[in-house]
């Protein structure tokens, strides 16, 4: 009877842990959490101050997906998105609906259903800008490439984690192909689910002195 109990006591808490610790990916970014995430507020910080440079908010459902994004400047700018997912035989889909009305915004997903590109068109059809998106076989994202209305690349970045999924490091290329900034970051918050909750970027670049980045989060979950 013991025996039993303790095995039902064992898969219980497999379930819960199982449950609770799915690890979802941030539309967009290059970020990961763990846990029935429902909303996350970063506050981007002008760096060497206490002053919030940009907000920004995001919100997912309960299977992981981003659904919506929120971004307000100090400026008082605010720009919104609201992603809806769907899939068909051909794979995972999206409808992006933004704040911008004379961009048409679509989406392409990989194999596994995780963002491959993000482009948008004017009305008229002609190319506004285009990103694509590379990943580790865990789906961790480790490139980013932007181009512009001529398809010209702009900007690439390359990305570095720990054995968390946690960003240590990020590379910042010109279209040249000239590195323009490096960071490492630290975090000296994490929550009781394992997600970052303050995280400091030290970004360095060639010519330039060296700056502390600071982003906070607060984290709600289901």
């Amino acid at each position: 009877m013991k025996k039993v109990t303790y095995l039902s006591i064992s898969v219980m808490l497999l379930l819960a842990h199982t449950g609770y610790c799915q690890k979802i990916r941030t539309l967009f970014y290059d970020d990961v959490l763990y846990g029935k995430v429902k909303q996350v507020i970063a506050l981007n910080y002008i760096p060497g101050t206490t002053i919030v440079e940009v907000t920004d908010t995001t919100w997912y459902d309960e299977n992981g997906n981003t659904t919506e994004n929120h971004r307000k400047t100090m400026r008082g700018t605010l720009f919104k998105e609201r992603y809806i997912n769907s899939s068909d035989a051909h794979g995972k889909k999206m409808e992006i609906i933004g704040s911008e009305r004379d961009q048409v915004l679509s989406t392409k997903f990989n194999e596994n259903g995780i963002l491959a590109e993000y482009s948008s068109h004017f009305k008229n059809g002609s190319l506004n800008f285009r990103s694509t998106y590379k990943y580790d076989d865990k789906n961790n994202m480790v490139e980013y490439i932007s181009f512009d209305k001529s398809n010209i690349l702009t900007q690439k970045r390359t990305y570095k984690y720990d054995g968390n999924d946690r960003l240590i490091s990020l590379d910042i290329w010109a279209q040249s192909g000239n590195l323009l900034f490096h960071t490492d970051f630290d975090y000296s918050g994490v929550d009781k689910i394992g997600n970052w909750t303050r995280r400091i970027g030290h970004r360095k670049s060639p010519n330039g002195k060296p700056e502390d980045v600071t982003i906070v989060r607060q984290i709600e979950y289901y």
